[in-house]
């Protein structure tokens, strides 16, 4: 009898799987969205979140249809009680293509999808707040379409000046498409206290375009950003977080524009992708693992850093980064990393390899002595530790004298450093260049220019 029972197990499981569960739907219409583009449609959007989110049905959809939606930023996050919640935008942006976005717990499932027409604006910081009990496994957000973000700064008056869309606590979201979204950073990077220290009022914080916080086996992919008024993709707090195949571009005087910085996180993969901003195309901070970076054209910008790290005597726990197959052009700084002195813990396991610099101010360099105003801050007993780091097949041209830069700690120098088959010359054909190494100890094989480790 048992023998018969696996048959049976598994016919009923098929059928399960394929029964049609009723669906509530939920039209952003009949919560009063005006869809012109000309009021603000945050309240239609929360109510319309607020009832699919607490309905008692298996599936509920919430349906946004064509037309241009004047928006809050959006920060999406749970619980909800559905077992299945569709989030189907039908909105015109720019082109007629749809957009599809996926949830789910257990059998849960959110599904956004846009037919995009027109051109969805967000304006200044709403939350979906749910209260109630879903957790996200997948979640599918395609956009072909243009988003646009407020033009002026005091769009944000009396809110998080930091956030324009966000997602919190989401497993499983998979953010993609060929759409553009536009962050009209400019009015920002004019009032920015970077380059007008002067100016009364200047601003420090300025609005990032993605936040991601707290997601769990998520993606980002396909996506054009551009002119954020600060960073463009925050990953913060997050578990096994995939990017793949965006371009993300702004000018190369816009300040902190870094293209995605990553903090708290681990496992986390950035392949395939175009970055050209103000500030580095890429930067790890503190608090991380595991981090795979691969096929990355990297410039305008400052180069793919670590850091900087350390500081306020911060305790630093960065490992187990591997950096590679990319190219940097144009960049102040190639492969880097930066600490402050004064910092505990450790930066280690790190690898450089299949490195092209192009025209890079500063191929390779490590500086343990890291300083916003150089020279005012003074030498410390104390600093993070860089060790078991390794470069290996990097090559190309750099556009200053000094190629290869370790300006290690004196009190904690650079241990077990490897420079294997690297090949820098200078960007002006029959310049010399040169490296330099301070306090930083290893090994080096077949090394242009060298030698400059001490064993």
């Amino acid at each position: 009898m048992k023998k018969n029972m696996f048959p049976l197990m598994l016919l009923l499981g098929l059928v399960s799987g394929i029964v049609a569960w009723p669906i509530d739907e939920f039209n952003v219409f009949n919560y009063g969205a005006s869809g012109f583009g000309e009021v603000d449609d945050s309240k239609a959007f929360v109510n319309a979140w607020r009832d699919a989110c607490n309905v008692g049905t298996h599936d509920a959809r919430v349906i946004v249809p064509k037309g241009t939606f004047l928006l809050n930023p959006l920060m999406f996050v749970g619980p909800c009680n559905p077992q299945i919640i569709r989030f189907v935008y039908n909105f015109k942006l720019i082109q007629n293509r749809r957009l599809t976005s996926r949830l789910e717990k257990r059998h849960v499932s959110l599904s956004l999808r846009l037919d995009l027409a027109a051109t969805l604006r967000l304006t200044p910081f709403r939350t979906f707040n749910n209260h109630c009990n879903i957790y996200i496994h997948h979640f599918f957000f395609q956009i072909f379409g243009k988003i646009i973000a407020p033009g002026e700064p005091e769009a944000w008056n009396g809110r998080d000046s930091s956030q324009w869309i966000a997602f919190k606590n989401v497993t499983g979201l998979n953010l993609y498409g060929s759409g553009l979204i536009d962050g009209h950073g400019m009015r920002w990077w004019d009032q920015s206290c970077r380059y007008h220290p002067e100016l009364e009022g200047c601003t420090k914080l300025a609005p990032t375009i993605f936040k991601f916080i707290s997601c769990k086996e998520s993606t980002l992919r396909d996506i054009h950003l551009v002119n954020s008024p600060q960073t463009h993709v925050l990953i913060q707090y997050s578990n096994g977080f995939n990017v793949d195949n965006v371009t993300i571009q702004s000018p190369e005087h816009s300040p902190n524009t870094d293209g995605i910085h990553i903090h708290s996180s681990h496992f986390v993969k950035i392949t395939n992708s175009i970055i050209g901003t103000g500030d580095d195309c890429i930067s790890i901070g503190d608090y991380i693992s595991n981090i795979d970076i691969a096929d990355i054209h990297c410039g305008p910008g400052h180069g793919i850093s670590i850091g900087s790290l350390g500081k306020n005597r911060e305790v630093v726990h960065v490992e187990h980064i591997h950096i590679r197959d990319s190219t940097l052009k144009g960049t102040s700084n190639g492969a880097r990393i930066k600490t402050w002195q004064g910092g505990q813990g450790n930066v280690r396991n790190i690898t450089f390899e299949n490195l092209e610099f192009d025209a890079v101010k500063n191929p390779i360099i490590i500086d343990q002595n890291y300083c916003d105003v150089r020279g005012r801050c003074k030498e410390e007993e104390t600093g993070v530790k860089i060790s078991d780091v390794i470069y290996k097949h990097l090559y190309g041209t750099s556009s200053t004298k000094i190629a290869i830069n370790l300006n290690c700690s004196k009190s904690v120098p650079c241990s077990r450093i490897t420079m294997d088959n690297i090949n820098l010359v200078s960007v002006q054909q029959g310049y010399p260049v040169t490296a330099n190494c301070t306090n930083a100890k290893g090994t080096e094989v077949e090394v242009n220019p060298g030698p400059c480790l001490r064993n």
